[in-house]
C-alpha cells in the first residue's frame, strides 16, 4: 500500500518544522552539523557537499538557510539520521537527540 502524496508531504514538512525548531533550540549540534557538513565537503561526498556548498553561498546561518530551503533541509534531516545511526565521527549519536527534543 503506498502512502498518498498529501500525507507525506504533510509528514516531510512537520519534519522540517521540527528539525529547524530543534537546531535553534541546540547551537551546539547546528554547528556540529555545519562542521561534519565541511568534512563531508573535503571528502567530496556530494549529497552533503552540494548542500553544504549552496549553504556557503547563502550568507545564512543554517536554521534559516534551511528555512528557504525545505527540499535541502529534507535531504540534510535524512542524511544525517543515517550517518548519525551508522555511528558516522561527527553525527554519531545527533539524529537520537533530536528524536528524544521531539518526543519531549
Amino acid at each position: 500500500m503506498q502512502i498518498p502524496a498529501h500525507i507525506t508531504d504533510d509528514l516531510h514538512l512537520a519534519l522540517t518544522e521540527h528539525f529547524i525548531d530543534w537546531l535553534d533550540s541546540s547551537p551546539i549540534a547546528q554547528r556540529q552539523i555545519v562542521c561534519w557538513m565541511a568534512a563531508q565537503d573535503i571528502a567530496g561526498w556530494l549529497p552533503i557537499s552540494r548542500i553544504y556548498r549552496d549553504f556557503n553561498k547563502s550568507s545564512r546561518n543554517l536554521t534559516d538557510y534551511l528555512r528557504k530551503n525545505r527540499d535541502n533541509c529534507i535531504a540534510l534531516a535524512r542524511w544525517v539520521k543515517h550517518c548519525s545511526d551508522a555511528s558516522w565521527t561527527g553525527v554519531d549519536g545527533l539524529y537520537d537527540q533530536f528524536v528524544d527534543w521531539v518526543a519531549r
